[in-house]
């Protein structure tokens, strides 16, 4: 933990030391997760699931290409567990989603080239999720549902951790408008720590998220931040 509490202190130090002019900017972000649990012992009959994405972005830009981004995001994570027949083959009509929902918080450094209205940027660094629930809906439309199934991992608040943390990286690029900025990215997320509390019963050794999504956000230019020189008295 102590490790992960430094990670989120690099980028915030990184800009300090290049930035003596930065724009600064604000703004709204929307899109959509595809996620997936990394489990140990593996489930081959897990499936990524689908989830919304949306939040606030503050980007403090640089001199000369680097910046600062830091995020406050709702974001969809889990993932959909398939049954099989008794021959072997998947079970179409039954299945168990799980879906953890989280506000997370990345701080990424953002590096960026072009000098016209389009950019394309590089952002990475690390991330902590914060859980506000957690759910298990089983999707059942067999005719015969006398036999009662279950999932093969606990799932639900009861056995979620409430933090999680990680690492982030994401390409993308920006257009600049008359008024503001738009920005297209596509990102991958990878925890670092269970999200299923080892101690629970029938828990797995291992339960990380892995997470690719796509965004779309605007931005509106809020002004500079200088750093003045101190005045010597005389």
């Amino acid at each position: 933990m102590k490790k992960s509490c430094l990670l989120l202190l690099v980028p915030m130090f990184l800009c300090s030391a290049l930035s003596l002019q930065a724009q600064v900017w604000m703004g709204l972000k929307g899109g959509y997760n595809s996620s997936q649990v990394v489990l140990d012992p593996n489930l081959n009959t897990a499936t990524t699931l689908t989830g919304y994405l949306g939040g606030v972005i503050l980007k403090v830009s640089a001199n000369p290409n680097v910046g600062l981004q830091t995020e406050l995001n709702y974001s969809q994570k889990g993932w959909t567990e398939l049954t099989r027949s008794t021959n072997g083959e998947i079970n179409p009509n039954l299945s168990f989603t799980m879906r953890y929902n989280y506000i997370d918080f990345p701080i990424l450094t953002n590096i960026f080239v072009g000098k016209k209205r389009v950019k394309y940027f590089l952002n990475f660094g690390p991330h902590l999720s914060y859980l506000l629930s957690a759910s298990n809906t089983t999707n059942d439309t067999r005719a015969d549902q006398s036999t009662v199934l279950e999932p093969t991992y606990p799932y639900d608040e009861g056995t979620a951790k409430p933090v999680e943390f990680g690492v982030t990286v994401g390409l993308g690029l920006t257009i600049d408008m008359l008024k503001g900025t738009f920005q297209f990215e596509g990102r991958g997320t990878m925890g670092l720590n269970n999200i299923i509390d080892r101690e629970s019963e029938g828990a797995p050794l291992g339960s990380q998220n892995q997470v690719i999504n796509f965004s779309v956000a605007y931005l509106f230019p809020l002004g500079n931040l200088k750093k003045e020189k101190a005045e010597v008295p005389e």
